[in-house]
């Protein structure tokens, strides 16, 4: 006589938390720990991935957590795309009408 014992396993996509089931109806979880996000990014709690900080932002640091890490450039400097690391600030004798936007004109 051969007895077989099957375990189901059953992982929450959002969480990454997996179930493994057994025939006895105990379970363990196994809780995968989150990402740590590189600079110009941030971990988003909801998903639980590393998401990129808007234009006209930036992160340096990281391994943070929260769109509330993305800091705002200041006057003068840009990040025109997502996930800067640094707001680069304008050449001379250019601008930036936003700091979402690159740097532009001649202002000699």
């Amino acid at each position: 006589t051969h007895t077989h014992t099957h375990l189901l396993h059953y992982t929450n996509a959002r969480t990454q938390t997996t179930f493994r089931l057994s025939p006895l109806l105990t379970f363990s979880a196994i809780v995968v720990a989150p990402p740590t996000c590189p600079c110009g990014q941030y971990l988003d709690k909801s998903t639980n991935a590393c998401a990129r900080c808007p234009a006209g932002f930036s992160q340096p640091l990281v391994g943070t957590i929260g769109l509330n890490s993305c800091q705002p450039c200041a006057a003068g400097s840009v990040a025109s795309s997502e996930g800067s690391c640094d707001c680069a600030v304008c050449p001379p004798r250019t601008y930036a009408s936003s700091p979402s936007l690159p740097c532009q004109g001649d202002l000699s």
